[in-house]
């Protein structure tokens, strides 16, 4: 009975978390959407390096070339959520990451979001 309970609780915690993504996205729409989910309209990286984004770099990125791009761009995809393997080790690992990543997994939802509405 208490493992019940646990697992209903993180199944709320995870519709929680689900529905509060939903809103930011509505509140602050993800203006140019990178093929991992990352909002390349708000990154600080794009003016300073001047980067054009993965999508018109084609994973050839000025940081070097991009393993979840290429990945997106070698199966014909737009980007990782509409993939049959998505979220799959690779985005995972990139989106999680502790320096360049996103620990709250954001650009996860964010591609779930854009999936939905393809």
């Amino acid at each position: 009975m208490e493992a019940e309970q646990i697992n209903m609780k993180a199944g709320q915690n995870k519709l929680d978390k689900e529905k509060a993504a939903d809103a930011v996205k509505e509140v602050h729409p993800v203006r140019e959407m990178a093929r991992c989910g990352l909002d390349c309209g708000n990154c600080d990286w794009r003016e300073r390096c001047s980067c054009p984004g993965c999508q018109a770099a084609m994973g050839h990125m000025f940081h070097g070339e991009c393993e979840v791009a290429l990945c997106s761009i070698g199966k014909g995809l737009d980007h990782c959520g509409q993939c049959t393997d998505f979220p799959c080790e690779i985005l995972n690992r990139f989106a999680f990451d502790k320096e360049h990543g996103d620990p709250e997994g954001s650009r996860i939802q964010v591609l779930r979001h854009a999936a939905a509405r393809t």
